[in-house]
């Protein structure tokens, strides 16, 4: 699911003429630490884009990390003053997530 995103955001960013770099997590629940991280190096950026899939299971573990990484993800905008693009999808089946990543 996550190929599709980031394919069709290196298109576009590539088409604009941005310069980006591609930083790869473990999931989404990773996405707001991992820019904050980012954050800290010696390296600066104009902005970041998070892009992730979430997939509802039979547990509420769903719920949890749904809410968790996108208000990491504000939290993290708001605080520092950063511009955050969010596509992250929260999906119920694999095969919404599977149309909505293209």
């Amino acid at each position: 699911m996550v190929d599709g995103l980031t394919d069709g955001a290196t298109r576009i960013m590539r088409e604009t003429g941005a310069t980006f770099e591609q930083l790869d997590v473990a999931g989404a629940f990773e996405l707001p630490q991992t820019i904050r991280i980012a954050m800290r190096g010696a390296r600066r950026f104009d902005g970041f884009v998070a892009l992730g899939c979430i997939v509802r299971g039979e547990t509420d573990h769903y719920e949890f990390i749904c809410r968790a990484t996108m208000d990491g993800l504000m939290q993290v905008a708001l605080q520092f003053g950063i511009a955050l693009g969010t596509g992250l999808l929260t999906c119920d089946t694999l095969a919404q997530a599977e149309a909505r990543s293209r």
